[in-house]
This record gives C-alpha cells, structure tokens and sequence, in this order.
C-alpha cells in the first residue's frame, strides 16, 4: 500500500550540488573594493549635506562650537516643563 507519507520517503535524495564552482562566482560577484559606482554613492552620502538637503538634520556646526551647542543644548534641557504631553512628531526610521 503506497500513502502520501511513504511516497515522500521513497523519493532518492537530490542530487549532490558541487559548491567548489559556487564558491568562485561568490568571490568574484563580491570583490573586497566596492565598485567605483558604490564607491563614488558611498562618498557622497558620508558628507554631511547629503543629511542635510534630505531634513534629517536641524542644523550644521563647526567642530569648534561643539562644547557650545551641547552646553546649550543641556541647559535648554535641564529647564524643560515634564508636565507638557509628550509629542514625537515625524519619526524617521
């Protein structure tokens, strides 16, 4: 008597897959220096304008206003009134 479970393990295994042909179009398809494309895509992106021009940030400053910005950033912070509902806005993710 042939059931639907002793078909499915009548069935030979597949066919062993040789994986040392594989492993050559891996490491050709992923070289360790990034095309000049991604390369080029990734420089742009690391400038801080490309943030910029995009909203995500509120503003730029100088490295040497650094300790400024944050001491006023704190300051406004320390005095913040918690009783006021908590609204998030927009949220990028």
């Amino acid at each position: 008597m042939c059931t639907k479970a002793t078909a499915l393990l009548d069935h030979s295994p597949p066919a062993a897959v040789d994986v040392s042909s594989l492993r050559l179009i891996v490491k050709e398809a992923s070289p360790s220096v990034p095309p000049p494309v991604v390369a080029a895509s990734y420089d742009e992106q690391q400038d801080i304008r490309h943030g910029a021009a995009r909203g995500w940030l509120d503003r730029i400053i100088q490295p040497h206003e650094t300790r400024r910005e944050l001491a006023a950033a704190l300051a406004i912070a320390g005095n913040w009134d918690f009783s006021r509902e908590f609204k998030t806005g927009v949220l990028q993710v």
